[in-house]
Parts: C-alpha cells; structure tokens; sequence
C-alpha cells in the first residue's frame, strides 16, 4: 500500500497506481491521480477589502498564491499587478501554496489594490446593487 500526499489512499492496479479521490472513487487518468495527490484537499477562502467580505472561492490547498490572486483579479475584472494579497498583515509570497502558510477552511485574505483609483474600481464593483422598484397597485415592476 502506498500513502499519497494528505494521506490520500493509493491503491496499485497493475502497473499503475490510482488515487482515491475525496469522494472515494478513483481518478480516470493516471495524470488525474497524480494531480489529486499533489493538489490534495479543499479549503474555501474569503477575500475582503477594508474589512468587508466580497468574495469566497474553494480552492485546492495544493495550489499556489499566484493562482489564488488570478482567481481573485478574474473576479473583480482587474490586471494582475492591480492587487497584492495579505494573510494577517504579512503580503502573500505567491510561488508558495496554500498549505504553506498553513490556511484553515473559511480563512480570509485581504486584498490591496495598488492605487486609490483601483480600490475606487473595486468599491464599485462589490458595492451592493440596489434594486429600483415601483409599486403598481398589487403589482411590484424590477427595473
């Protein structure tokens, strides 16, 4: 028997070795095995600006800050040097992963915007969308 990063189960068949994924059913591919074990378990992160929470991903702990800040700069619309991640005041190192810094489930990074004209984009962007209504007898009509 054989044990995978995160203590991710291997079983051989044959010549190759499957992992079992979360769900416990093998991977189709032997890429796919590999993949899993080194991406490894689930996490969801949230993100905040100026201490309000806008956004929350599920990310594998496996992956890389870099890709964290991708999915986070695709979000908000943004370029990639627009933002700089902070996990408790200390800036994010992006070749490092999630496990690395040792995140738990529902942890949250701050996001830095690198000019006030981008963190005014990013208000905007997260602000609530107040919904316009009218009342028409019984009838309420969205626009």
């Amino acid at each position: 028997e054989y044990m995978g990063y995160n203590s991710c189960k291997m079983e051989k068949k044959g010549k190759v070795a499957t992992a079992k994924g979360m769900t416990g059913e093998p991977p189709k591919s032997s890429f796919e095995d590999e993949e899993a074990i080194i991406a490894g378990g689930e996490i969801n992160l949230s993100f905040e600006i100026e201490k309000n929470v806008f956004f929350s991903y599920k990310f594998k702990i496996g992956h890389t800050f870099e890709w964290v800040k991708h999915k986070v700069v695709e979000y908000l619309e943004l370029d990639y040097d627009d933002i700089e991640l902070y996990y408790k005041d200390t800036m994010v190192i992006l070749p490092f992963s999630i496990v690395d810094l040792n995140l738990k489930d529902k942890d949250v990074l701050k996001v830095a915007p690198a000019t006030p004209e981008i963190l005014l984009a990013i208000k905007e962007k997260i602000k609530p969308k107040k919904q316009k209504y009218h009342q028409l007898n019984s009838h309420v009509i969205l626009y």
